[in-house]
């Protein structure tokens, strides 16, 4: 038997996700609660982090940052920060 997962932040599970809606970016951790966290200046620093560990692109790492906390790439990421700063 497969073990249900939980979010360590918000308590969500396999079965019954966050309202609107969430996804796995972590073992332990949902995309919605990821989001919450998300700044631009920390998905910059992840993006420089990567760019060094991985030897990529800066545009490809910041697109990689982004959808490890959750979000489709970097300018989605970017978009919806900056709503919820305006909000």
């Amino acid at each position: 038997m497969i073990a249900l997962r939980r979010c360590r932040d918000c308590g969500c599970t396999d079965l019954q996700a966050c309202p609107g809606g969430c996804h796995w970016v972590e073992p332990d951790r949902c995309s919605a609660c990821a989001q919450k966290g998300a700044t631009i200046d920390r998905l910059k620093r992840a993006a420089k982090r990567i760019k060094r560990e991985r030897g990529l692109q800066h545009a490809k790492a910041l697109d990689l940052a982004a959808q490890l906390h959750g979000f489709g790439n970097y300018v989605h990421a970017k978009r919806l920060i900056e709503q919820r700063a305006r909000a």
